[in-house]
């Protein structure tokens, strides 16, 4: 009785080993919705699809960041949602960036429902705070700097 009792008891301890095979893809899977949230961001300013910071931006965003001009070094620049959106539909016309732009997306880090990345472009660095909500990743914070000038 006792090694029936044994080979029944076999499969039942496999089980969390075959799960755990997917809890990776789920993880995977994931990143990559992150992933692809941060770049219809960059995407979206680099091609001028307005329509892919709808999508991956949420309307209540919070973006502020610094950007070096010639009365101070790097002062403080708050961006509004419907700015980012005009940022979208102009500024590659105006700086006409080349197709291999630099986008570099790093996901820094997530805990369930939330997640931070870093995004490098050509005009600095970008980080920010993505929530998931009704099951879409949305950028809800950004934190940026522009290229210091090379002098």
């Amino acid at each position: 009785m006792k090694v029936y009792a044994k080979v029944h008891a076999l499969p039942l301890l496999l089980v969390p080993l075959f799960l755990a095979r997917f809890i990776p893809a789920a993880q995977d899977s994931e990143t990559g919705a992150i992933e692809r949230a941060a770049l219809d961001y960059i995407e979206a300013i680099y091609e001028g699809r307005p329509e892919l910071i709808e999508r991956s931006v949420h309307p209540e965003v919070h973006k502020v960041g610094y950007s070096q001009s010639d009365e101070a070094d790097f002062p403080i620049r708050p961006m509004s949602y419907p700015r980012l959106l005009d940022l979208a539909r102009t500024w590659s016309q105006e700086e006409n960036p080349p197709a291999d732009a630099l986008k570099e997306v790093q996901v820094l880090d997530r805990f369930h429902d939330i997640a931070c990345v870093r995004l490098t472009a050509s005009w600095g660095v970008d980080y920010m705070l993505l929530a998931r909500s009704a099951g879409r990743w949305k950028i809800v914070e950004v934190l940026y700097q522009s290229n210091p000038d090379d002098d």
